[in-house]
């Protein structure tokens, strides 16, 4: 079973709960977690920030923040935007990515090492391609 329940606190084009649970789907049947209920948030510059200063002591924003005790996913909407101009792709493919590499880290997957790294973003890649997100 999948379930996402979303909370936006920024205001957005678009709403995302279809993508996130159409990628959450995906992650599920490929990589067969079991249950699999997990919350994700958009948020500002300013949440991201505070976020990023208390649980990592990282005094700036950054992308996307993952909770494995309580499931959640907190990704920065103004970070998603920015980095999608800059990747040259859609906000929606942006945060369709920060979404699964965010689940993926919920998952246990890393990439602190050079395989971890190719291993995550392996998936990533395989997960974003099914879906027709890349």
């Amino acid at each position: 079973m999948v379930k996402v329940e979303v909370n936006c606190l920024v205001k957005t084009p678009q709403n995302y709960g279809a993508l996130f649970n159409r990628l959450a789907s995906i992650v599920a049947r490929e990589l067969k977690p079991g249950r699999l209920e997990i919350s994700v948030a958009l948020v500002g510059l300013g949440e991201m920030r505070r976020l990023n200063r208390k649980y990592r002591g990282k005094d700036k924003p950054t992308d996307v923040l993952s909770f494995e005790g309580v499931n959640e996913i907190v990704i920065c909407f103004n970070q998603a935007k920015q980095q999608a101009a800059e990747n040259k792709w859609s906000v929606k493919q942006e945060i369709g990515f920060l979404f699964v590499h965010g689940l993926l880290h919920l998952l246990g997957f890393d990439h602190q090492t050079r395989a971890g790294e190719r291993e995550m973003f392996g998936w990533s890649g395989r997960i974003l391609k099914k879906a027709g997100n890349k």
